[in-house]
């Protein structure tokens, strides 16, 4: 047994981000406002767009169909040209400014040359003066070369193509791609090639995170004809917004939050519509089954529709056939599933580290100053304690700039959700017994 078995072309609960397109905006749930303000962005400021939440929230998801959107409202509207570089950027703190700017430019010329039948038109242009530009850019020798080794690859991989720091001649190809652009969107308001620097969590702190930007920020951010949109998780983006070096070159960022509850049900049903074949298509797991992993989660996608596919793919495992499966084979893998991943853990947290937890849980947001509202002696006892939880990715300690402040902070992680109803079940088949 398999999902194409069952009627669909493959995993309906794949956790990739979804593709700037129109199958993408079609599987996208809850995020009209987020969307909304992340366009305002782009079309109303020349500053970066940020956006800042959880790990497996659907940031990535939801900058490619606001992408998606913008591109396509062009061409039925005057305003911007966007066009989208569909490759996704990202920094660590060993980032060099010249191999981030060699990959920036080939990338730029990639998307420039990739989208030339369908790219859109910027205002004072026209269709055929935007196709001549077009080709004198791309006859151009050292595009000609690029463009030879993107047909090479077939369509596909660009990312490989030939690196410009050896092809090319480093200065002479970066001015042949910025006089380009500046031909093609003469000022701010005609538009721009859409970048996305995405995880940036990866630098690990907000102090890196300054330290790498400042770095990049007069070589990335003030190209003509180049936007950046900016997202991450664990406060790297918030403290990177606050700080002074950084002033004037970002939007205030857009908090991506949970799904909220009464949509569950959106998410299974495009998903099952998008990738059915067949209207006698079915799956393992009921649509209240999927909303007791989503309450579970509470709205994370990413986990949800992971733990989605990994019970379908256990009931793969254990059943021939779909109507094999038993009534109480989900809340069997729930309880063997928490039992595997938390049953050597539980025993072995004591009464006060317990408490500990549970008090986080209701607060989302630990400050190890305030040690004594979790019934602590010390800043110190409280850091321990969450440290703790921190190497069971049940928390994450916030990479935001603190400031003049000392304190650690610590938020909860997806993952720690899980474990709260692991907790739970322990205490009602303590009850049971009783």
């Amino acid at each position: 047994m398999s999902f194409r078995d069952l009627g669909f072309r493959r995993d309906p609960f794949d956790t990739m981000p979804l593709e700037a397109s129109a199958s993408g905006k079609a599987l996208l749930v809850d995020r009209e406002r987020e969307i909304k303000r992340l366009k305002n962005n782009l079309y109303e400021t020349s500053l970066a767009p940020t956006l800042e939440g959880a790990n497996g929230i659907g940031k990535t998801s939801l900058i490619n169909v606001a992408l998606y959107e913008i591109s396509t409202e062009h061409k039925e509207a005057s305003g911007p040209a966007f066009i989208l570089c569909p490759f996704r950027f990202q920094v660590t703190p060993e980032t060099k400014v010249d191999d981030f700017l060699d990959d920036m430019y080939r990338e730029v010329a990639i998307a420039l040359i990739s989208q030339k039948q369908s790219a859109p038109i910027p205002p004072g242009y026209t269709r055929e003066n935007i196709s001549d530009l077009l080709e004198d850019f791309i006859s151009n020798p050292m595009i000609k070369s690029l463009s030879v080794g993107i047909a090479q690859l077939g369509g596909g991989g660009l990312t490989n193509a030939p690196n410009t720091s050896q092809a090319f001649e480093r200065n002479g190809f970066r001015s042949l791609v910025r006089g380009y652009l500046r031909k093609i969107f003469r000022d701010s308001e005609a538009g721009a090639v859409i970048c996305v620097l995405d995880n940036l969590e990866i630098l690990g702190t907000s102090e890196n995170a300054k330290r790498v930007f400042e770095t990049l920020r007069d070589s990335i951010f003030n190209i003509p004809g180049i936007r950046w949109v900016c997202s991450g998780a664990q406060g790297v983006i918030r403290g990177l917004w606050r700080s002074g070096r950084m002033n004037g070159y970002f939007c205030k960022p857009i908090l991506v939050g949970e799904i909220q509850q009464e949509n569950a049900h959106f998410l299974y049903e495009k998903r099952v519509d998008a990738y059915k074949v067949n209207d006698n298509a079915s799956l393992p797991i009921t649509m209240s089954q999927f909303q007791s992993l989503f309450d579970i989660f509470r709205g994370n996608t990413r986990f949800t529709l992971t733990d989605a596919s990994v019970f379908c793919n256990w009931c793969f495992e254990q059943y021939d056939a779909i109507d094999e499966i038993p009534d109480d084979a989900f809340d069997r893998w729930l309880g063997d599933e928490l039992n595997n991943m938390y049953g050597d853990v539980y025993p072995y947290l004591s009464k006060s580290e317990k408490a500990f937890f549970e008090k986080a849980l209701q607060w989302e947001l630990i400050v190890s100053s305030e040690f004594l509202d979790f019934g602590l002696s010390s800043e110190r006892e409280l850091i321990e304690a969450a440290e703790k939880f921190v190497r069971l990715d049940l928390l994450y300690l916030n990479k935001e700039d603190k400031g003049t402040s000392s304190s650690e902070v610590y938020e909860i992680s997806p993952a720690a959700y899980k474990f709260q109803y692991f907790i739970d079940s322990q205490h009602s088949e303590g009850e049971e017994a009783l």
